[in-house]
């Protein structure tokens, strides 16, 4: 019997769902929880397979489908109260859950509030940690894409790395829960729930057994990167989907359902015959692992420079503003150089940074500009700014928006306009007004110079790409930008 409800009690206002049940009796119910931008109706292939052996319940998120946005601000505490208060309502005990993207981060957000609810955990194609700085740089770009107020833009970007084969059906399906989810609600999620996912001590305490799946093809959060969590949730059982791009319930829906009914439905007594010395040794690198990554996790989280060198100059180290000392011996040239150069020998720093003194006398000066700046930068834990007898170099955790900037362009050069398009423009959106401020040095006058060379090119081949489409108001627009 299918139902379609409205959850209505004073709790809950919000969620619609739909409940399948299965053609058997008496089976276990499986709860889907879908990702950011989507809809319940994405799981359409997957239900009519799972509905043989459960009562298939599927929800549509605050926001997204028929569901309202409310006047609460978002966050894990109030979806993982969404899904409770529709579960009470349903008068559940238990169930199994399945997430999806950031569905998944949910689903492990009530295994974790709610251990004994779950009977199982199955999280397709996700991260366990989002880097933050990796983080904000998908944020900006995903932003830009919806600078008009539309989501179309964005969904045009991820629905071909969302599914492998795009038939007419599935994109219009993909674009229709899109377009059903306003900007504000879009971003809202991703900047409230994102930065909170459940910390890795958190995750590693999960004992439900687990399902990773993970595609093939994924480019959004390819295998060798969802699988990090094979290292962190003690109970689980990875399996790389073949021929699947991110949404595998899309793209192999059978094999997909295959590996959760297996993974569900498995007999517990059965034991493998793996040696009592192999099993204890794959548990303690287990535990090992999972330790190294926290650790080096915490490491990155304590130690890291964030530096801007675009429009403005700023620098932040584990988050706290440096703002004194710049303007004093050097400090601003020699730092900006060395981000730019990473590692370079003295002779070159005196030749490009005090061309005007000899080289004894440049030699001197540097060692007094290093002594600065190394007070500056470097903490207790962490030596940032690093020398010999040779070579100054820079090492750790240290992001630049003008080196991540100059990276992008750089990757262009392998890359095809056509099939590459959104990439391209993305870069020439971005392109900077001023970079490195108040620094008028010969080296900085030429990277300055090449970079304008190079985003007048960009341009310049971004319009005849529309002009070949005789898309001439679009050609316009990219000679805009320089």
């Amino acid at each position: 019997m299918r139902k379609k409800n409205k959850v209505g009690n004073k709790n809950f206002d919000y969620s619609h769902y739909t409940c399948i049940n299965s053609t058997s009796m008496e089976v276990p119910h499986i709860i889907l929880v879908h990702g950011l931008g989507m809809d319940r109706r994405y799981w359409y292939k997957i239900i009519p397979l799972l509905r043989e052996s459960f009562s298939v319940i599927t929800y549509d998120l605050r926001g997204h489908g028929k569901s309202e946005l409310g006047d609460k601000e978002i966050s894990w505490e109030l979806l993982t109260d969404d899904l409770k208060n529709l579960v009470d309502e349903l008068k559940i005990n238990n169930f199994h859950i399945v997430g999806h993207g950031l569905g998944a981060n949910l689903a492990m957000y009530f295994s974790y509030r709610f251990p004994k609810l779950i009977k199982s955990l199955t999280i397709i194609s996700t991260l366990i940690y989002f880097p933050v700085e990796v983080t904000n740089q998908i944020l900006s770009y995903r932003k830009k894409l919806s600078q008009l107020g539309s989501l179309q833009p964005l969904a045009e970007y991820l629905i071909p790395k969302i599914m492998m084969d795009t038939n007419t059906n599935d994109l219009e399906l993909l674009k229709s829960c899109y377009s059903n989810v306003t900007v504000d609600t879009y971003f809202q999620y991703w900047e409230k729930l994102i930065p909170s996912t459940l910390t890795l001590e958190q995750v590693s305490q999960l004992m439900v057994p687990t399902l990773l799946l993970s595609g093939e093809y994924d480019p959004i959060f390819p295998p060798k990167a969802t699988g990090i969590a094979t290292y962190t949730i003690p109970n689980n059982h990875y399996i790389i989907i073949p021929n699947a791009s991110n949404g595998t319930f899309l793209d192999q829906p059978m094999k997909t359902t295959e590996c959760m009914t297996k993974f569900i439905f498995k007999d517990l007594d059965k034991t493998t015959n793996t040696d009592r010395y192999t099993s204890q040794y794959i548990n303690e690198l287990s535990t090992h692992l999972t330790q190294l990554v926290q650790v080096g996790v915490t490491e990155i989280k304590s130690n890291v420079i964030e530096v801007k060198l675009i429009d403005n100059f700023s620098v932040e180290i584990n988050d706290i503003p440096i703002t004194k000392g710049w303007n004093q011996r050097m400090a601003k040239k020699l730092f900006c150089y060395l981000l730019l150069h990473q590692t370079v020998v003295r002779e070159q720093i005196c030749d490009d940074l005090m061309p005007e003194k000899d080289l004894v006398t440049a030699k001197r000066d540097l060692r007094v500009y290093l002594n600065h700046l190394k007070k500056l930068v470097n903490r207790e834990n962490m030596e940032f700014l690093q020398s010999d007898k040779e070579h100054i170099y820079l090492r750790g955790q240290i992001t630049c928006d003008l080196v991540n900037y100059l990276n992008q362009i750089k990757d262009l050069e392998e890359k095809d306009i056509c099939s590459d398009y959104l990439q391209f423009k993305r870069v020439l959106i971005n392109a900077p007004k001023d970079i490195l401020p108040g620094i008028y040095d010969e080296w900085a006058l030429t990277l300055k110079n090449n970079l304008q060379k190079q985003l007048i090119k960009l341009a310049e081949n971004l319009s005849s790409y529309h002009l070949e489409r005789n898309e001439h108001l679009q050609a316009t627009e990219c000679l805009e930008y320089i």
